[in-house]
């Protein structure tokens, strides 16, 4: 169980008080929240973050390098990849100032479980280790870290991978080092996966923001 549906119905009001929500429309954001009302998902972003939109992570992805098996088949690797449910940045995508500067990113995916039963993956642990496996075979110079054990968020059974890589970005002036914390959720019907990726050499680490982040995570 998460935090319970009068818990989550309470947070719903209080965040989106004054704001008029179409119960028909699944997702809804104001100011820093988020919520999915088909998922039963809701969270913060960082405060002064922004929501990026679909069409400018598709911008994005066109400018990141893969591995070099890959190369020439990038289009068929992002749809294989399916497309996340929100993604946020710390700086402002669009706004001319900050091309060629690198973004701390949080980054949220929700995945059913039944588009995995074929390849008999059933349980957080295997979802875990074939999601992580299968994205770091599309990165450069792809390093785990850490594997945790299972612990709670929202109730629900989660486990993460820390794991470092080599971004190369045509928007950015050279390759970096990045780090990302791929967090697993199981809930219900689904799997949800959480990134959270930033960087040491780009001085740009925001551990605290992303503590703050999972702590506000509400599921039901």
């Amino acid at each position: 169980m998460g935090i319970g549906r009068r818990n989550f119905l309470q947070l719903s009001t209080t965040a989106l008080a004054g704001f008029a929500v179409n119960p028909l429309q699944a997702v809804v954001t104001n100011k820093d929240f988020y919520l999915n009302q088909k998922l039963g998902l809701a969270f913060y972003k960082p405060n002064g973050w922004q929501f990026l939109s679909i069409q400018d992570m598709g911008e994005i992805k066109s400018q990141i390098k893969l591995a070099d098996e890959w190369k020439g088949l990038e289009d068929i690797v992002w749809e294989y990849s399916g497309e996340p449910i929100c993604v946020m940045t710390k700086y402002d995508q669009n706004n001319p100032v900050n091309l060629g500067v690198y973004s701390p990113s949080i980054t949220v995916w929700a995945e059913p479980k039944s588009a995995y039963m074929e390849d008999e993956i059933f349980t957080l642990d295997e979802f875990a280790e074939s999601w992580t496996m299968q994205r770091l075979g599309y990165v450069l110079e792809p390093t785990v870290v850490e594997r945790s054990d299972t612990y709670k968020i929202s109730g629900m059974d989660a486990c993460h991978y820390l794991c470092e890589f080599t971004l190369e970005n045509n928007d950015l002036p050279e390759p970096l080092k990045a780090e990302v914390q791929m967090m697993y959720v199981e809930h219900d019907q689904f799997f949800y996966c959480f990134d959270f990726t930033d960087s040491i050499e780009a001085n740009e680490q925001v551990p605290e923001r992303f503590k703050e982040f999972r702590g506000r995570i509400c599921i039901i």
